[in-house]
């Protein structure tokens, strides 16, 4: 892990999954998410803790979220909405939706239509940050499936001999 992401042992502070769970839900209710979205997004992030991901988990991530809804970067309630779609094919815009909350959507709509044509392929844009990615494949193995995502994370990164941003870092 990042040193920077770790916290001091003696400053450490060891919460129970479930009582942590019940917090972070209550959290995203507060600043405007619905229960089920909220149920969705803590699941996405204390399963990055628990995995030892501190770096996508709770005491990381979830001051940006409340920082991003507050700001009007992120949408609690998007109307997301599926704008292209073949049979093993879809494109979603995402309303400035969490990630956290739209890729498992993605994913289960992925994991559907595979089950019909044997593959699957879902992009999604206007998304805000998706966390630990690595949830959202480990859906598909319990559906005996084969699950993968990518995140392009906007442009962030200078071209060689280049004056400003113009690549995603994937």
């Amino acid at each position: 892990m990042i040193e920077y992401f770790r916290v001091p042992e003696a400053d450490a502070i060891r919460v129970m999954p479930d009582d942590l769970r019940r917090t972070v839900v209550k959290i995203f209710e507060m600043i405007g998410f619905k229960n089920d979205d909220a149920q969705t997004a803590t699941d996405v992030l204390v399963s990055a803790d628990i995995r030892g991901v501190d770096t996508h988990g709770v005491s990381n991530m979830l001051r940006h979220y409340i920082a991003s809804v507050r700001s009007g970067f992120l949408n609690p309630k998007p109307n997301w909405r599926i704008v292209k779609e073949r049979a093993s094919a879809v494109n979603i815009e995402c309303d400035a939706g969490l990630g956290l909350v739209l890729c498992p959507k993605a994913m289960e709509i992925a994991m559907e239509r595979a089950g019909d044509t044997g593959v699957c392929m879902v992009t999604m844009s206007n998304g805000r940050h998706a966390g630990m990615v690595a949830y959202y494949p480990m859906m598909a193995l319990p559906n005996d499936m084969i699950g993968y995502a990518i995140t392009a994370g906007g442009k962030v990164m200078v071209p060689t001999y280049g004056a400003e941003p113009r690549l995603a870092p994937n």
